[in-house]
């Protein structure tokens, strides 16, 4: 029988070694690299997102949580996050490892990773509103050495973001697929709609 693969680093010596990474990483890409302001500004990539849910966050929430933690390993359960925890993606070209920088089990959720000298950040988080509808917030913010200024710069982050929508996207119609939110003559539809997102999501450079 097939061991299920633990996404959660525990081993306090590689505990230790990613913080240091992280530390250190941060700390640079945290100091000022250009006297201009707008090239510092230019430094940072921001992508934010809403959306609305017509279902109560209580129901919305926990759902919503398992499709996050899901893309980022299939193994990674609601049970087994802690906030400061170090964990590794399920991507099978780079295994990277993410912290969970904020965690509150009732509302919001923020991760982090470093990446060719990128640091990045995601949070999601969720919002009761009015007719017992919930308001979904995603925020994915990075930040690099350089100014994002030439032409292939500009294609990776282009690139970067245009996957960061799809993929949002796609993690919104499975969200309504799973609270039932989707009639049963349309889903087929729609699963083929996220077939098509993804094909062209991994065609995209």
């Amino acid at each position: 029988m097939k061991t299920q693969f633990d996404p959660h680093i525990a081993d306090p010596l590689k505990v230790k070694k990613l913080e240091k990474e992280f530390e250190n990483t941060i700390s640079e890409l945290n100091k000022q690299k250009y006297i201009s302001i707008m090239e510092e500004r230019k430094r940072l990539n921001k992508i934010l997102m809403s959306y609305k849910i017509a279902k109560p966050i209580e129901i919305v929430w926990p759902k919503l949580l398992s499709i996050l933690l899901k893309d980022l390993h299939p193994s990674l359960k609601i049970e087994n996050v802690n906030k400061g925890d170090f964990y590794i993606t399920s991507n099978s070209k780079d295994k990277l490892p993410f912290r969970i920088k904020n965690y509150d089990d009732q509302k919001t959720i923020t991760i982090e990773w470093i990446s060719k000298k990128q640091w990045f950040t995601r949070t999601i988080n969720v919002k009761q509103i009015k007719n017992n509808s919930t308001k979904i917030f995603y925020m994915d913010i990075s930040k690099g050495e350089v100014s994002v200024a030439g032409y292939f710069e500009r294609r990776v982050i282009f690139v970067y973001n245009k996957r960061q929508v799809i993929a949002f996207t796609i993690q919104m119609l499975n969200l309504k697929i799973d609270l039932e939110l989707v009639p049963s003559n349309k889903i087929e539809k729609i699963k083929n709609k996220i077939e098509k997102m993804l094909k062209y999501s991994q065609k995209l450079y």
